[in-house]
């Protein structure tokens, strides 16, 4: 967590800066830094701090006075913004993917670890082609009866 809090003050510095161009470079560098930190240690995370850090990308990538599009491209600040977006836009992905992911793995280690509930999944799966016998089974059963 020594990492979070040295990002954090990073992009406190940041806000204090006077200069853009520098405040900008400290954003980029603030947001870059937390999008390796998601990287790397995201499975360790509680869901709050996941939270938090969605949070703090999307203000990146919502707030008016950081859009590229509005600053004219010769500026030493568009291609700044443009990573500073990409960089928050990958914190989103890489939380996102995290996500789906666990839900596979959560649902997968439920299974491996209940068999009686693997069973039951198995069951619903495929319940139409149960029932699908079942009625064959009974049609069969009545045509044989019926042949005697």
């Amino acid at each position: 967590m020594n990492e979070f809090i040295k990002i954090q003050v990073v992009l406190l510095l940041a806000e204090k800066e006077p200069e853009k161009t520098r405040q900008c470079e400290l954003l980029y560098t603030g947001v870059v830094r937390l999008s390796d930190l998601v990287e790397e240690y995201l499975p360790c995370f509680s869901q709050g701090l996941i939270e938090c850090i969605k949070n703090i990308a999307s203000v990146f990538l919502n707030n008016p006075h950081l859009r590229p599009d509005k600053i004219s491209q010769d500026e030493k600040l568009f291609p700044c913004l443009i990573g500073l977006k990409n960089a928050a836009r990958a914190i989103l992905w890489q939380i996102e993917e995290h996500l789906k992911n666990g839900e596979e793995s959560r649902l997968t280690n439920s299974l491996a670890m209940n068999p009686n509930l693997a069973r039951e999944m198995q069951i619903q799966r495929n319940q139409a082609a149960i029932d699908w016998a079942k009625s064959r089974l009974e049609q069969l059963e009545s045509i044989r009866t019926a042949k005697g």
